[in-house]
């Protein structure tokens, strides 16, 4: 035959201007061959609704390297076609009858992007018409034969055990006798050939889900073997025990769903919609495994069979409880006899149907998944369930797709956490309430790539576990959670450590609670165990989540604490029907389900407040816990900048949390007009005071004595008449202003013991916490042989660490120390300590006895001249967070340092909850300690309160004096900060003072804190040795420090200086 030239496609009918337009497509008319005849056919334009009888092809295209290596003759004119194709055609050729046929690679003109969007919306119906669809496998195999027949006979034993109308169980010793009987004769090989059938492409393919679930009848084709396509795949629930492997990569539950909608007697819930399957969501998460070769086509071949896609009135109208009112049965049918006259009224109106419902191959990708992430997380009842189908494979934020969207194209890394939890919920009329920050009425966001979310800040991660990876079995279960544990916790997990949780329970049950994921383990691990007992053919469902929430929580518990007995009596078991024991078998068959399901793939983790639970594989210590209202599942989130990533969801041991009674809290959480006394006088004073009276739960801030600088603030008072080392007067004056919360500054106020006169007055206050023989400690010195660090052991205003250079300076420093009386009283007792090589950083933490919660960390600059000069002093500037230390690097210092110490702190007996100071050194072999203080640091605060918002601070100290720090939500900034003393002449030894000040008024953003004022006569003037610090923030480090000395450019008086090499 002469070829005249490939293949034009004739166009289908225009769209109609008006009304509506009949859905068009072609039929292929294969004409009669054998053999290797040349393929021969024609295309004849039709409307689906009336066309006449058809078969539609269900196939893969193959891969899209694969060349074609044979053409279809269509009126004369060639079009390649591809291998698999071919075979196809081959097979389905009538030697002497043209058969009509639907095949989308031919009866579209995949080189028109109008028309492909066009059909697509088409394709339900063009399978639904037919009067049958063709699901073509490929070529035959040896074992293919022995493959169907094994097939046949395990859907037939499937029908005789299926549950009855009212959801009956045939008897589970009856249900075995009847399988075994039925497939005894079967070759031992049938299994692994039926298993090379699945593991043929089309079962990974996305269109081909469509293509049969809107078929009437569906016939599976191997060359010349058929057998009924859902008689098939029901066979894949054996096929999947068979293998022993867990199937997180493969679509059984896609295609047992398939199955079990097909089903009268299903006991499952019928879809809302006529024609689909399920939710949009839930079909996104069963189809992930597929593949398609546009990953648009992953969002595009379920709109034909999802309850949204078919009517998007449901997206609008949808939810919580009753959704099946007759109200809401009535506001649908409303809205959708609305849509459709207004649709028939002109072509591609889409009115009702959100961009995200419409195919359009012409809008990039990576907005395809943005369009449908945002109408999921908007759509009635607005619930955030589809974060938590967020799972990265590589750190979030890389490459162009934001990290709050599903890559639903990706690889599936674990099971999704599914239904009964409600952590950002809570009781009320509006029992949902994710707030989308765009604007509603605009088509497009103002920025589709961001995503803006209301919640709150629960916990931080501490540490993690290596990705948990399970293997087949009780064993294989048993020794991946042994080993998370030791990585957690650096013991065994048996025998018992008998540690305890911070809920009064035990840490291992809470472990195993945590593997579990509570509640959701749970129920698998039942619905497991139900479905082995009655034959393992059918899926059940044990839907525990209506009984008590109480019950369900101490069923958690009772298979958790099956799980650590067996261990601690057995060890890991070697099969699991160990025991002899039926009850205790089927505890630990449904632990290890449960545990297998959903720690597959993820780290458990410990948070800085001692909760434990599981969570996303890249998650890294440092991460946020964060609740995000409307959100069944607290998240895991990463600070970038101005904003968050998105990690994943996680599951917590924490039953408040976990339930909403956390968001309840932080919802109901009323302002409170609080009066609070502040004592000191210094910049760090000034700082504090006007951090708090920036708060809207803060009343007044009285601060005693005060100075300058905290006397011209807004809702402040200086209390010039009590001495901040009169206690007594202190206590009577907060008593007499009916102050709520009281706050020391300077560490010798609490050192004199101002605390036990507050405690004895029951006023709440926020702390802040022998003469040693000179010949000895010259001993000491030879001894060392090396550098060492000389320190007066008491209170020297930050002058009393001594680092000489040599032996000689040694002992020169000891001298002056302990003989000379340098620092008076504080040098009576002198340390000497080994010198460590690295940098110094300053670490500030609230603590409230067990949670913790730290700021970024500072570098101060101690010596008093640039190029790290001078005398020691009580600081020149500090800058933070320091770049080089990571939030890794956080983690570590909180674990093996500042929560050490506080449990260290309780053992003996005085439990300490305020503000820990540690001076680190961070040594080439890890963090060391080289000082603590009980206040806050200065000059570290003066940075510090820049990068806190202006309502936390108050609430911070008074959770830390309640004991309720865990419950504190904190976002700090995520820029820099910086300070620069500016200090006056002679410090830090005799130094100037009544020095007239001159100041310009400060840039925008940079705050001048008063350290060292007075008024006298209305004249500012100098009265201290570090008589300013000067603040700003920048959104870099480089922004603050040049601010900074902006600002302190604009201070003049005799004698000044400060430090020109801060953060250099």
């Amino acid at each position: 035959m002469a070829q005249e030239g490939s293949y034009r496609y004739q166009p289908l009918p225009p769209i109609a201007e008006q009304g509506r337009t009949p859905p068009f497509t072609r039929l292929l008319f294969l004409r009669p061959g054998s053999g290797e005849d040349p393929f021969e056919a024609h295309l004849q334009i039709v409307s689906i609704e009336d066309a006449p009888p058809y078969e539609a092809l269900s196939y893969t295209w193959g891969k899209p390297t694969d060349e074609s290596r044979d053409y279809i003759w269509l009126q004369g004119h060639p079009l390649p076609i591809k291998p698999n194709l071919e075979d196809a055609l081959r097979s389905l050729r009538l030697p002497t009858q043209v058969r009509r046929l639907w095949i989308d690679a031919l009866c579209i003109d995949q080189s028109d992007l109008d028309e492909r969007s066009r059909q697509v919306q088409y394709m339900r119906l063009v399978y639904k018409h037919a009067a049958r669809v063709v699901v073509w496998l490929g070529l035959k195999t040896s074992g293919t034969k022995e493959a169907f027949l094994a097939a046949e006979r395990l859907a037939r034993i499937r029908e005789y055990t299926l549950p009855g109308p009212n959801n009956e169980q045939l008897d589970p010793n009856a249900a075995m006798e009847l399988a075994s009987s039925m497939v005894n004769d079967l070759p031992e090989t049938s299994m692994a050939h039926l298993d090379e059938v699945f593991e043929r492409q089309y079962f990974n393919r996305c269109w081909c889900v469509q293509e049969v679930v809107a078929s009437s009848w569906a016939i599976a084709k191997i060359e010349d073997l058929e057998m009924s396509f859902f008689d098939l795949i029901a066979s894949l629930i054996t096929v999947g025990g068979w293998k022993g492997e867990i199937s997180i990569h493969r679509p059984y539950e896609l295609w047992n769903l398939i199955l079990m909608r097909r089903q009268p007697t299903t006991p499952q819930r019928r879809p809302a919609v006529e024609g689909s399957i399920g939710s949009f969501l839930g079909l996104l998460d069963l189809t992930r495994t597929l593949q398609a070769t546009d990953d648009r086509d992953k969002v595009f071949s379920l709109l034909g069979i999802c309850d949204e896609g078919l009517n998007p009135v449901l997206a609008l109208t949808e939810v919580l409880d009753n959704n099946d009112s007759w109200r809401i049965r009535l506001i649908r049918r409303g809205f959708t006899r609305v849509n459709e006259f207004v649709n028939g009224l002109a072509p591609d109106l889409n009115f009702g149907r959100p961009r995200a419902l419409r195919p359009d191959y012409k809008r990039e990708t990576v907005l395809v998944y943005c369009d449908l992430t945002r109408f999921l997380v908007r759509k009635q009842p607005r619930v955030l369930d589809v974060l938590d189908h967020v799972q990265h494979n590589e750190d979030p934020g890389l490459g162009e797709y934001p990290s709050w969207v599903p890559k639903w194209f990706g690889r599936r890394t674990c099971f999704v956490f599914k239904g009964a939890y409600l952590a950002g919920f809570c009781d009320g009329h509006f029992r949902y309430f994710a707030e989308v920050h765009d604007i509603p009425i605009r088509e497009e966001p103002v920025r589709p790539k961001v995503l803006s979310l209301d919640g709150y800040h629960v916990d931080a991660v501490q540490k993690t576990s290596e990705t948990i990876a399970f293997g087949w079995g009780s064993r294989e279960t048993a020794l991946a959670i042994m080993k998370a544990w030791e990585q957690l916790f650096g013991v065994p997990i048996a025998p018992r450590c008998g540690w305890a949780y911070r809920d009064g329970g035990l840490l291992d049950v809470a472990f195993c609670k945590a593997v579990l994921a509570g509640v959701l383990g749970s129920i698998i691990g039942h619905s497991s165990l139900l479905t082995q007992k009655h034959g393992g053919l059918n899926p059940l469902f044990d839907d525990r989540t209506r009984n008590p929430r109480e019950e369900l929580d101490e069923e958690v518990r009772d298979i958790a604490e099956t799980f650590l007995t067996q261990m601690a009596e057995f060890g890991p078991p070697p099969t699991a029907d160990q025991f002899g024991n039926p009850e205790r078998e089927e505890k630990l068959h449904t632990f290890g389900s449960g545990a297998r399901t959903y720690s597959h793939n993820r780290r458990a983790f410990v948070t800085r407040d001692g909760r434990v639970g599981i969570g996303p594989q890249v998650m890294q210590p440092g991460d946020e816990v964060v609740v995000l209202f409307g959100g069944r599942m607290p998240f895991i989130a990463r600070p970038r900048g101005h904003h968050r990533l998105l990690v994943g969801s996680c599951y917590l041991v924490d039953d408040e949390l976990m339930w909403g009674k956390v968001t309840e809290k932080a919802m109901a959480a009323e302002q409170r007009d609080l009066k609070i006394l502040l004592i000191g006088k210094g910049g760090r004073e000034h700082a504090l005071a006007w951090k708090l009276t920036r708060s809207r739960s803060v009343e007044h801030v009285y601060v005693a004595p005060g100075n300058a600088g905290t006397e011209a603030l807004p809702k402040a008072s200086n209390c010039r008449d009590v001495a901040s080392d009169d206690y007594p007067g202190l206590v009577r004056l907060a008593q007499t202003l009916g102050i709520d919360l009281a706050v020391v500054g300077p560490d010798d106020a609490i050192v004199g013991g101002l605390g036990d006169h507050f405690r004895e007055s029951e006023v709440v206050l926020y702390k802040t916490l022998d003469k040693t023989d000179y010949e000895k400690a010259k001993e000491y010195l030879k001894e060392l042989g090396h550098r060492v660090v000389i320190k007066a052991d008491g209170l020297a205003a930050g002058k009393g660490v001594i680092l000489p250079e040599t032996a000689d300076e040694a002992r020169e420093a000891l001298e002056d120390i302990m003989l000379n009386g340098k620092f008076g009283t504080a040098g009576e007792t002198v340390l000497v300590e080994e010198y460590l090589e690295g940098y110094e950083i300053s670490v500030l933490t609230f603590t409230d006895g067990r949670s913790v919660l730290s700021l970024p960390p500072g570098q101060d600059h101690k010596r008093a001249l640039d190029g790290n000069k001078g005398l020691n002093t009580g600081g020149m500037g500090v800058y933070a967070p320091v770049p080089a230390v990571s939030a890794a690097h956080m983690a570590e210092i909180e674990e093996t340092i500042i929560r050490p110490t506080l449990r260290g702190l309780e053992l003996d007996g005085r439990p300490f909850n305020g503000m820990l100071f540690t001076g680190i050194m961070m040594t080439p072999l890890g963090p060391k300690v080289l000082e603590y203080n009980a206040r806050f640091g200065d000059p570290e605060t003066q940075s510090m309160v820049l990068l806190l918002p202006d309502e936390a601070l108050p609430e911070i100290l008074l959770a830390c004096v309640e004991n309720r720090l865990a419950d504190v939500k904190l976002s700090v900034s995520s820029g820099f900060a910086c300070n620069v003393t500016v200090a006056a002449g002679g410090y830090p030894e005799s130094y100037r003072t009544g020095d007239t000040i001159q100041m310009d008024a400060p840039p925008d953003g940079v705050h001048v804190f008063h350290a060292g004022t007075e008024r006298v006569g209305g004249e500012l003037r100098t009265a201290g040795g570090r008589v300013f610090s000067v603040a700003a923030t920048g959104n870099t480090l480089e922004e603050a420090v040049s601010a900074a000395y902006e600002g302190a450019r604009g201070i003049r008086f005799e004698g000044m200086f400060y430090r020109r090499d801060i953060a250099a």
